[in-house]
Formats: C-alpha cells, structure tokens, sequence
C-alpha cells in the first residue's frame, strides 16, 4: 500500500482540557503518528470521526459521527448514553473502573459519619450545644460503630468488591447480591446471594452499588425496605435505583432509621450550582447525610480514569483487545 494514501484515524476528545488533559494528548499523537486529535466538537469532521473520549454523547452527535466505530467513557456509568442508537450502529463502547477504590472509600465515610453523628454532633458544636460525656449525655447521646454490622451490597462489582474488603476492617458481615447466582466468593464478602428478598432480610445496612438499567431501576422498592426496618440504606449507585417516594415515607415514617445518599433524582443545569437534590425534601430530613455526586471525586481517581483511557485508546488503536468493554444490551 502507498503510506501517501493511508487514511489518518481521526479522534474527538470530548473532555475539559486541563495541562494534564494536555499531556496525555500529547503522549497519544507522540506514540501514534497517523493520529488526527480533535478537542472541539464544533470544529471536528464529525463524519471522519472514528473515536470518542468521553461522555456527553447525543443522539445528534452520534448520527453526524457517520464513521464512528468506538467511544471510550473516562467514568463507569453508561446509563445516560443513548445505547439503543449506540447498539444499532454497531458502536462499541469501553468505560473505565479507576475510581472504584475511591467509591469505597466514600461509602465508608458516609457510613462513618452516619452511625458517627458526625454532622449533627459538628452541628450542634458550631452552636456550642455537647453532647456526650461532658454534657452529662445518657445511653441514647452516643454514637454507634460499624463493629460487625449485618451488611449488604448490592453489586458485587469493582466498587461492591472494594467496599466488602474495607468493612472488613470492621468485622462485618457482608453479603452481595448478584443476579446470576455463582459459587464465587470474593474477599470481604461472607457470602454471595442471588435472591434479592434473602439478601436484604434483617440488614442493619444496604449499600446499592449497581449500574442503573431497565432491571435495576426501583429495585429498592417499598417491599424491600420493609425487610430491613430499622436499619441503613447508603446509595452509590444511581437516583433511580431506589424508588424515590418509599424512600422518602421509609425515612419520615421511621421504617428506616437513616440513609446516606451520593447519587440523585434531580440536578442542577450545567453550570448552576442551586437546586434540590430529589422531588421530596431529603435535605430538610435530620437522618440523612448528604453527598452532591462525589463518590470518585478525588483528583488522583480523575487522573487514573483518563490514564486508563488513554492507554485503552492506544491499545485499540495499535489494534488490541480493549478493556472495560460494555455490554449494550445489558447497560454495564
């Protein structure tokens, strides 16, 4: 073949460009000659585009991207993709699992400050109001402990496998749920069930850490908190996966004695940083700590997400086997 008439792949980074951002396109055109980079949508050949980094795909975006074959997600979820157009054109789609550890990391300290009265103790010190010991506090002025805590976990992913192994540092007893059954046990976990009413019954905790899809949304329903009354949910996963309205009547009519929430049902337009966080007054609730979607929020998890990107890209690129490829029909 006359290299003259090679064709150059053509690449649109659709992500904030920082100076890290910067070196790592940089690296990717030093070790890929042929490689065209685009970082602006407005101006890319969207019709010669044959990959995308990152994850604000439209409907529009995707049907202009004519020679589109692969898009790479710098994150986990794919739930907001539109997978159906994604699934009828044949487009592959790679996510990346770098901040499950961090996730964790997250539910743990959510968890901490729940059980800690963490934010209502700091509440009521701001306005010099003790607690405890000093204020000659009884029995019920304390705090709790996630000493052997009856766990569960719904999704015994990246994340649900990171979570299990740090509870253990607090002798928990944690079992997963996960939809096919399996003989497989990972480390944290003491068991694995594939019934959803078995895995719940009597948890003092239930973190959801599944992937939003058709099967997953209000999974969480009235039915299954009524197993576990008087005990925890903490969601890491999506809003949606826990149906909004029991939640909210679980909360305020004491069948749950608290929740932790990252993840929600209503968000802020881009750029505006004022809205409440669900169609019901969470916020305005005393037994709920809140988390503005922060779960892999730490700098060092961005920069081992785009790494992981980058180097799938260069493996798909070089022809190689990606990682973290998506399941379309399944949504994970």
């Amino acid at each position: 073949m006359n290299q003259n008439n090679k064709t150059t792949m053509k690449i649109l980074i659709q992500m904030n460009i920082n100076s890290y951002m910067e070196s790592k396109i940089e690296e990717l055109k030093k070790a890929h000659k042929d490689l065209e980079v685009f970082t602006d949508t407005e101006s890319a050949p969207l019709p010669e585009i044959e990959i995308i980094a990152g994850g604000l795909l439209t409907e529009k975006l995707i049907q202009q991207a004519s020679s589109l074959k692969i898009v790479f997600v710098p994150f986990v979820g794919v739930n907001h993709l539109p997978l159906e157009l994604l699934k009828e054109r044949g487009i592959r789609v790679c996510n990346s699992h770098g901040n499950d550890r961090f996730v964790a990391e997250r539910v743990l300290a959510l968890l901490l400050a729940f059980h800690g009265r963490v934010v209502e103790f700091h509440k009521d010190l701001e306005n010099e109001i003790w607690h405890g010991f000093w204020a000659g506090g009884g029995a019920e002025d304390t705090w709790d402990s996630l000493y052997r805590k009856k766990v569960t976990i719904l999704g015994t992913g990246a994340i649900g496998r990171q979570t299990a192994k740090m509870l253990s540092f607090f002798e928990a007893d944690v079992t997963g749920y996960k939809k096919h059954s399996t003989s497989e046990v990972p480390e944290g976990f003491a068991r694995i069930s594939s019934s959803l009413e078995d895995a719940v019954k009597g948890a003092d905790i239930l973190i959801a850490a599944v992937p939003l899809t058709d099967e997953t949304r209000g999974m969480v329903n009235r039915d299954i908190i009524n197993l576990m009354k008087g005990g925890v949910i903490l969601n890491i996963a999506r809003g949606p996966v826990l149906d909004e309205k029991a939640l909210y009547e679980a909360l305020t009519d004491g069948t749950l004695k608290g929740a932790c929430i990252d993840v929600w049902y209503t968000y802020p337009e881009a750029g505006n940083k004022v809205k409440a966080p669900g169609n019901y007054p969470f916020h305005k609730l005393p037994n709920v700590v809140l988390s503005p979607h922060v779960g892999g929020g730490t700098r060092t998890a961005f920069r081992l997400d785009i790494d992981l990107t980058f180097a799938n890209i260069s493996t798909y690129i070089r022809g190689g086997k990606v990682k973290n490829e998506v399941d379309i029909t399944a949504g994970y």
